[in-house]
């Protein structure tokens, strides 16, 4: 856990599609305001005559769901604390709940929260521009209903040959969604980990596993194939996928009791 302080500096992003999380926002809003917080909200969420810009933020604010808050780390160049707050019905990785988060951001503010690491992954397809995923990379073939076949490797080191529907790669924190869905081991966020999934494994020779997150992993394809970054972004691979921890971890705000 990182050394925690009092939050000065706030930036505030957000679904603009859903009411609660405008109207949560506003609410959080005003209370910030009251206890003298310097604030900047992102264009794209609502309108608001901005005190800072996103790189002197203490921390961020992000209301809606997870796919909000996977676009709000995206879009920072340099890494801040970031705590969710749930406005949605899927919201695994978000710390909070919009009902009652007054007195819950009043506590955080007070500088009563802890800050957890969460590791991303560093993706390049072909050796091509560095990607960045907070979830999961997910590799597949390039017509879909095809087999994709391709060589996996840990550290340079075959691991197998595998004939499969594709392949994910996930985070701590990616672990609970596709990759679970798909039977791959759930980790806790705690551990330092990636967790690897074959889909439908042909022969069905290939189980999911796990290997820490040190480690580089590597998928030769033999036919080309296309992936996707956290259900987002999506490349062209050729003929190699490379994936590794990325330098820079994910900072996640975690409100204390």
């Amino acid at each position: 856990m990182l050394k925690t302080k009092k939050l000065k500096r706030i930036w505030i992003n957000g679904n603009r599609r859903n009411k609660i999380a405008i109207k949560t926002a506003r609410k959080a809003v005003k209370l910030l305001q009251s206890r003298n917080v310097t604030l900047g909200v992102d264009g794209s969420f609502f309108r608001f005559r901005n005190k800072i810009e996103l790189g002197e933020a203490d921390a961020v604010l992000v209301f809606g769901g997870d796919g909000s808050l996977l676009h709000a780390v995206r879009g920072m160049k340099k890494q801040l604390p970031v705590l969710g707050i749930n406005c949605g019905k899927f919201g695994a990785l978000m710390a909070v709940d919009a009902e009652g988060i007054e007195s819950r951001l009043a506590r955080i503010v007070d500088g009563k929260y802890s800050v957890e690491k969460r590791s991303r992954l560093s993706i390049r397809a072909d050796n091509g521009k560095e990607l960045l995923g907070l979830n999961e990379v997910l590799l597949g073939p390039l017509e879909f209903g095809k087999i994709m076949r391709f060589e996996l490797f840990v550290d340079g080191k075959k691991r197998f040959y595998e004939e499969s529907d594709g392949l994910i790669i996930a985070t701590t924190s990616g672990s609970s969604g596709h990759c679970y869905s798909a039977y791959g081991k759930r980790l806790d966020a705690r551990e330092r980990k990636f967790s690897v999934v074959s889909l439908n494994s042909f022969a069905r020779r290939v189980k999911p596993f796990v290997v820490s997150d040190r480690v580089k992993i590597g998928a030769r394809l033999h036919d080309k194939g296309q992936m996707l970054v956290d259900g987002k972004v999506w490349r062209t691979v050729k003929r190699m996928l490379k994936v590794e921890k990325a330098r820079e971890s994910a900072l996640f705000i975690k409100a204390k009791r």
